[in-house]
């Protein structure tokens, strides 16, 4: 009989409750450089634990540079 790694399974479950957000450079950018208001609803966003980023190459290029 094989074991059933619960770890794994957990993951799975939490990846699942997580809604995938698609992000741009502009939510980035607001949220560290922007008018206070719109700063404050962007890191809101950013710290959201219900949601699961996703952006283009692009802007990951950015973070490296």
């Amino acid at each position: 009989m094989t074991k059933l790694n619960l770890n794994l399974l957990h993951v799975a479950v939490d990846s699942v409750s997580r809604k995938k957000t698609y992000i741009d450079s502009g939510v980035l950018i607001s949220a560290f450089c922007g008018i206070q208001s719109i700063s404050i609803r962007a890191n809101q966003i950013l710290n959201d634990e219900n949601l699961e980023f996703a952006s283009s190459r692009f802007v990951q290029l950015a973070d490296v540079m």
